[in-house]
């Protein structure tokens, strides 16, 4: 009986939630308008790609991984792989007076980025570069007019500039918060910063690993570990059956969303 409680519980907090419904709007949005314009929660919001718009508004506004409660008035919060700026947004709507400092290697991407702030009046500064390792390299990006723009790939590819994350970082004397979602750079650039996270309260890595590649979550989780923070790991992606998949034909085998934090 209690089992039952709880599952009816569950149900009816679903329906009750004004983000289920949005949710379920932006579904049937992707399946019949890839791209386009849409409204929700009082915001204005452009996008590029109907099935990426559903997976970041479910992150980032119908489970609110992002949430949390700033210890500062004036929070400084970098965002390494902004994409349209529904992170941004999100930061913004929670946080009013933060200063937010939104990175997007896709130029294409970040033109849209830079409509969606404007559109819903937010001031976070906006910088088109790709993060590494190195200040203004020439770097191949593959542009996949979505949320998957990398590094790592021949396809599509077109020259960004590169920012070093690790000068980012020492520009500031406390960041409240740093968000990574750099499709697969994060590791290297984690690794050339590790001795500049002192003054970070909470980052966000969301981990890639390449079927190709040799997976480094260990000496990720290593780095942050040495310089004190704890962690909680989120699947990005869920599988029920990861003995059965095989991964020589996955380009990408393993997606994590990594919350490092100070006690």
């Amino acid at each position: 009986m209690s089992i039952i409680k709880s599952n009816l519980k569950k149900i009816l907090t679903l329906f009750l939630n004004v983000n289920f419904y949005i949710l379920l709007k932006l579904i049937l949005l992707s399946v019949f308008k890839k791209r386009g314009i849409i409204r929700f929660k009082g915001l204005k919001i452009k996008y590029t790609d109907g099935k990426s718009l559903v997976g970041m508004f479910h992150e980032i506004f119908y489970l609110e991984h992002y949430k949390f409660r700033s210890k500062i008035e004036n929070p400084i919060i970098i965002d390494c792989g902004a994409n349209i700026g529904l992170s941004v947004l999100y930061f913004h709507s929670i946080l009013k007076n933060a200063k937010i400092i939104a990175y997007e290697a896709d130029p294409i991407i970040a033109n849209v980025l830079k409509e969606n702030l404007s559109s819903n009046n937010c001031d976070a500064e906006i910088v088109q570069k790709a993060i590494w390792i190195t200040n203004n390299e020439k770097l191949s990006f593959s542009s996949s007019g979505a949320d998957a723009g990398t590094l790592f790939s021949n396809e599509n590819t077109i020259i960004v500039d590169s920012v070093r994350l690790k000068n980012i970082l020492e520009s500031y004397n406390r960041i409240e918060l740093l968000k990574i979602d750099i499709e697969g750079a994060e590791i290297e650039v984690i690794k050339d910063c590790q001795d500049s996270l002192s003054h970070i309260d909470k980052i966000f890595v969301e981990y890639h690993s390449f079927s190709t590649s040799k997976q480094e979550l260990d000496i990720l989780l290593s780095i942050m570990s040495k310089q004190g923070f704890r962690y909680k790991i989120l699947p990005a992606r869920k599988e029920k059956t990861p003995f059965l998949v095989n991964t020589k034909h996955e380009q990408m085998d393993l997606q994590l969303n990594i919350f490092f934090f100070r006690l």
